[in-house]
């Protein structure tokens, strides 16, 4: 699912972040904070690396070494002698950063002031340098959108939706982006609280009349750029791309070929199923009663569940990273990291059960479910989950609607786990899970 896709990329990159935290050898000298609101203060100095864990993040003051953090809202307002590794919502950097940045974030700024005396190496959905910041090294970045208005004094990397250059670059300038008028610039995250505001970039490149390449310029998309005379000193390379073909699903040689993809997966889910029913009979059986008593109540749930989850994951994860953090701040360096260690591993664990959860165990349990209804058999297990899965299998597979068809699945089918694993039968599940009590 698309929604399951957005919230991925964030839990890998807080337990990465996380893990950052647990290789760090534990005698070196570093700092670590923790909580909802960490400031360093205009003047306060820190000798050390520091690590930090938190919803906000505010540095002011100077830090001597390289800051590693984690947070939702990251400001560096002050100085970095060392690198900055960060991953959050939203960063943003005023100030100055004398060695490297590596950021994961919804939205990077560079502001008018700010400063990255070496690379720059970022990834979200929209990167922004203002005019007035510098970037001393290379920039080599993967976004939905960049704008490059500032200076860059080494080569640029860019794959982008679109790309904006009104700045100017020491170096080669090579980038990747979307063909123009593929799709409206439009800001996904403009109905989120507390948004930042972001400039939408038009798909494709567009060089301003402002701009200033040294070197060449290569860029591959679909329809060649307008590029103002006199802006590019060195070669200008434009490589074509061809616009991917919309494949029509009804032609025979895509019937068959979806048709043999479908009767694997049939196969596949029947298999799975009848595994899952064995090793897990109560579970399995009270999730599809109730879903059969309770279908309304299994999509609302099940679309509250798919939001949720993950966000509860990430939550967690955060707060044993900043507990990890304290205990280190108060000596206890070697619990910090088997802390941290099990955090990362159990987190990782967690989310591969989650996506097996919405990618086939949802799936297995409304498949038995519409068995047990058509065949009227509450006690059979083979036939209802082979006829259940067939039907389940055609609507996933269906032309155009299938990938609808499937989101709609997926909630109706973990809305029933969830309703099945707050009610009564929860009980019983957990004295014999495995059903062998029946």
């Amino acid at each position: 699912m698309r929604m399951l896709k957005q919230y991925l990329i964030p839990c890998m990159l807080v337990m990465l972040l996380g893990l950052s935290f647990v290789l760090a050898p534990v005698a070196l000298a570093f700092e670590g904070r923790g909580g909802d609101q960490v400031i360093i203060a205009a003047g306060e100095v820190i000798e050390d690396d520091l690590y930090v864990g938190a919803n906000r993040l505010v540095i002011n003051g100077t830090v001597k070494g390289d800051v590693f953090a984690g947070a939702t809202q990251i400001e560096v307002n002050g100085t970095i002698e060392g690198d900055l590794v960060v991953g959050g919502h939203t960063v943003v950097i005023n100030g100055e950063v004398t060695d490297d940045v590596r950021v994961g974030a919804t939205v990077l700024t560079i502001g008018e002031t700010g400063k990255i005396g070496d690379d720059l190496l970022a990834g979200g959905y929209s990167i922004e340098a203002k005019a007035g910041s510098t970037i001393g090294g290379d920039v080599r970045v993967g976004t939905g959108q960049t704008t490059l208005n500032g200076s860059v004094g080494g080569n640029v990397n860019v794959g982008a939706g679109g790309l904006a250059i009104n700045g100017a670059i020491a170096g080669n300038v090579e980038a990747e982006v979307s063909a123009p008028g593929q799709a409206p610039p439009f800001n996904p995250f403009v109905f989120m609280p507390n948004a930042p505001a972001v400039a939408p970039v038009a798909p494709g490149l567009v060089i301003g009349p402002d701009a200033a390449i040294e070197g060449a310029l290569t860029y591959s998309t679909s329809m060649s750029a307008t590029i103002p005379a006199d802006v590019v000193k060195g070669a200008v390379t434009f490589r074509q791309v061809a616009q991917p073909v919309q494949e029509n699903p009804l032609t025979p040689v895509s019937l068959q070929r979806r048709g043999i993809s479908a009767a694997q997966y049939w196969v596949v889910l029947l298999l799975l199923g009848l595994l899952f029913l064995a090793l897990a009979r109560r579970l399995m059986r009270g999730s599809a009663e109730a879903l059969g008593s309770t279908p309304g109540q299994s999509f609302v749930w099940g679309s509250a569940a798919v939001i949720l989850v993950p966000i509860v994951l990430l939550l967690l994860i955060g707060i044993f990273i900043a507990l990890g953090v304290a205990l280190n701040t108060f000596g206890m360096g070697d619990m910090a990291s088997a802390l941290l260690f099990a955090t990362i591993l159990i987190g990782l664990i967690l989310l591969l059960l989650y996506v097996l959860v919405l990618t086939l165990i949802t799936k297995i349990t409304v498949s038995y479910q519409l068995g047990r209804w058509i065949t009227r058999s509450r006690e059979g297990i083979f036939w209802p989950l082979l006829l259940g899965a067939l039907i389940v299998t055609i609507l996933v597979w269906l032309p155009y609607a299938g990938g609808i068809m499937s989101s709609i699945i997926t909630l109706f089918g973990l809305g029933a786990l969830w309703l099945f694993w707050r009610g009564p039968a929860v009980a019983s599940v957990r004295q014999d899970p495995y059903g062998l009590g029946e």
